[in-house]
């Protein structure tokens, strides 16, 4: 299942390894890997709100 968390303005993504997902973070500006936890961040922006609400459709990530 991949999931999601928001803490401070950043969105936090957990999901099992995907290639296409990571290809679409990556398509995303300023985003970061945090290989302790295994997550991705990104910070949630004007320019990255509208990128970031159709990866969240786009691979059925649910909120935490």
């Amino acid at each position: 299942m991949n999931r999601y968390y928001i803490q401070k303005q950043v969105i936090h993504l957990i999901f099992k390894f995907n290639t296409q997902i990571i290809k679409d973070i990556k398509a995303i500006p300023n985003h970061k890997y945090n290989g302790v936890n295994k997550e991705w961040h990104i910070p949630i922006t004007l320019v990255n709100g509208d990128k970031i609400k159709e990866l969240l459709d786009k691979w059925d990530f649910k909120e935490d």
